[in-house]
């Protein structure tokens, strides 16, 4: 049930809430889960060139989302080429794939600082 409720109510018309586009980080994303989350993942991101990279071309993959369907998506014009925009998918997938990992990395470490 508690997917379902998730779904039907976080995801489903307000994932476009979750980012700040035009920035080029996702602190506003990382944010959702707690001043302290998103603190821990600016140092990772600090550390980690490709996690910044990766997150970038996934901000720029929804940038570019978002001009297609708000403008004449009928006449709209992509300046990138299919194969940039499957480079930058690519590169994006590093940041979609660490999110779970991230998340359940810092609830076992916050787990294990409340039970010393």
């Amino acid at each position: 049930m508690i997917p379902s409720l998730v779904k039907n109510k976080a995801v489903s018309r307000q994932y476009h809430t979750w980012f700040d586009w035009q920035a080029n980080n996702a602190n506003a994303f990382f944010n959702m889960f707690g001043e302290d989350f998103r603190s821990h993942m600016i140092e990772i991101i600090k550390l980690d060139q490709n996690m910044a990279k990766s997150i970038s071309a996934f901000l720029e993959i929804g940038r570019e989302r978002n001009r297609l369907v708000h403008q004449d998506y009928g006449s709209f014009f992509l300046e990138k080429s299919a194969e940039e925009i499957f480079g930058l998918y690519v590169s994006a997938m590093v940041f979609v794939d660490f999110v779970p990992k991230a998340l359940r990395d810092f609830s076992a470490k916050l787990q294990a600082m409340s039970a010393a």
